[in-house]
C-alpha cells in the first residue's frame, strides 16, 4: 500500500433508477485504490438521501458497505464529511470504522495544511438543511415507515438538485472564499457540492472542486505533497 490519499464527493447514491453501472464504477475505483491509497476522504453526498434509523440500515447499501468495510480490513482510513444530501447519518458508518466530520477540517497531509469541506452553506442557504436538519423534523420522522421516509427525502433531494443551479456563478463565490481561507495558513482548499471538476493554481495554493460521480466520474489524489485532479 502506498501512501497516495484519495478524495471523492457527490455521487449521490440513490439518486437514479438503475445505478448498476454507477455502482460497478465505483467498485472498481476501490478496487483500483485498495492497493495505491492510504487515506481516503469522502467529502459529501455519498448518498443522495440517507436517514438511518436507530435499528435498521437501509438494504439497498449492503455491497457499498461491505466495500467499504474491505477498504478498512485493508488498512485504509475512511474520511467521510456529511454533505446536505446525507440527512442524519446516526453511528453506523462509525460502527464499520468510518471517520467522521460533520463540519469543515482543517489536516495537515504530505506536509501540506489542507481545509476539506463538502461546501453547502458556504454560499447559498438549502431547504434540505430546513426540512430534515433539525430535531422536530427528526423525532417526526422517525415515526414513518422507511419506505414513506425515502420517499419523503427523494423529494426533497430534488428540491436541493433545484437549488444548486447557476454552477458558474456558485464555484466562483467558492473560489472567492478560499482566497481569504489560504490567508490562514492554508495550502489547498478541497470542496465538493457544485458537480463541477476545478483545480487553480492562486499564488502557490491549490484550489480543488472534486466534480461528482453523477456524470463527470472524478477524483483528487495527493501524492508526496501535490494534488492532482483525475476523471476514473
Amino acid at each position: 500500500m502506498s501512501d497516495k490519499i484519495f478524495f471523492i464527493s457527490d455521487l449521490h447514491l440513490g439518486k437514479d433508477r438503475d445505478e448498476k453501472k454507477k455502482i460497478k464504477k465505483l467498485f472498481s475505483f476501490f478496487d483500483y485504490i485498495v492497493s495505491r491509497a492510504s487515506i481516503l476522504y469522502i467529502v459529501g453526498d455519498f448518498f443522495d438521501f440517507y436517514f438511518e434509523y436507530r435499528t435498521q440500515i437501509p438494504k439497498m447499501y449492503y455491497e457499498v458497505y461491505r466495500h467499504l468495510s474491505n477498504l478498512i480490513d485493508n488498512g485504509i482510513e475512511i474520511h467521510y464529511f456529511i454533505g446536505n444530501h446525507d440527512y442524519w447519518l446516526r453511528d453506523f458508518l462509525e460502527s464499520i470504522g468510518l471517520i467522521m466530520h460533520r463540519t469543515s477540517e482543517k489536516a495537515t497531509l504530505h506536509g501540506k495544511r489542507i481545509y476539506i469541506a463538502h461546501g453547502n452553506g458556504m454560499i447559498s442557504f438549502d431547504p434540505g438543511d430546513l426540512l430534515l436538519r433539525n430535531r422536530f423534523a427528526i423525532s417526526l420522522f422517525y415515526l414513518l415507515h422507511p419506505d414513506l421516509a425515502y420517499k419523503i427525502g427523494s423529494y426533497v433531494s430534488r428540491l436541493s438538485r433545484s437549488n444548486s443551479q447557476k454552477k458558474d456563478i456558485r464555484w466562483k463565490k467558492l473560489y472567492s472564499i478560499a482566497k481569504k481561507i489560504f490567508e490562514d495558513n492554508i495550502d489547498m482548499v478541497i470542496l465538493g457540492h457544485i458537480h463541477e471538476p476545478i483545480h487553480k493554481r492562486i499564488d502557490g495554493h491549490d484550489f480543488i472542486l472534486l466534480g461528482d460521480w453523477t456524470e463527470h466520474f472524478t477524483y483528487a489524489m495527493l501524492n508526496n505533497g501535490r494534488i492532482s485532479l483525475h476523471k476514473f
